[in-house]
């Protein structure tokens, strides 16, 4: 069972913290802290085999010089999971983390706002979240919807179209 690199550094940087190492001036935050040259995809200890066996050296070496019981946990949490991680760091499957799926879907949440929950009309839905789509992907533009909506509104004389049968549209199979 593969575990998220996400959660690994998470519990990590918790222990880390309870032994009382959470600024970036010391040693073993900045090494579990290694970030890409973009400062935003992840390169932790979890995804990359050398910052992995830096950070164990590392954690040995302090935990050797204080004896601190929070790092000890740590190191033995680490031994347990030796083999899994190690084997975890040099197979081929990736991603090794959901952080970059979680973060777009953190975007299409804010851009629903109140409305996530009010969702009755799966159709309407549909066409929002294409829309949140071609948005993410700045394939939109403002004016065409603009433009849309006057053609649409002049062409049904300031009122919304029939979409309901009581409003008198007929049904429509199909997308």
């Amino acid at each position: 069972m593969y575990r998220c690199a996400w959660h690994r550094e998470e519990r990590a940087r918790k222990r880390l913290a309870k032994a009382g190492y959470r600024s970036n001036s010391e040693p073993l935050v900045r090494l579990l802290q290694r970030r890409t040259a973009t400062g935003r995809v992840p390169c932790d200890i979890f995804t990359d085999p050398f910052a992995y066996l830096t950070f164990r050296l590392a954690l040995r070496e302090e935990t050797a010089r204080t004896g601190l019981a929070d790092l000890v946990t740590l190191e033995r949490t680490l031994n347990a999971d030796a083999d899994l991680i190690w084997r975890e760091l040099h197979e081929w499957h990736k991603p090794r983390t959901i952080g970059a799926v979680e973060e777009a879907l953190d975007r299409v949440s804010h851009l629903l706002g109140d409305r996530a929950r009010l969702f009755g009309n799966l159709p309407r839905l549909n066409e929002l979240l294409k829309l949140i789509q071609l948005h993410l992907l700045r394939l939109d533009d403002p004016n065409d919807y603009a433009r849309i909506l006057r053609e649409n509104h002049l062409a049904h004389r300031g009122t919304p179209p029939p979409r309901r049968r009581h409003d008198g549209a007929g049904l429509t199979v199909g997308p």
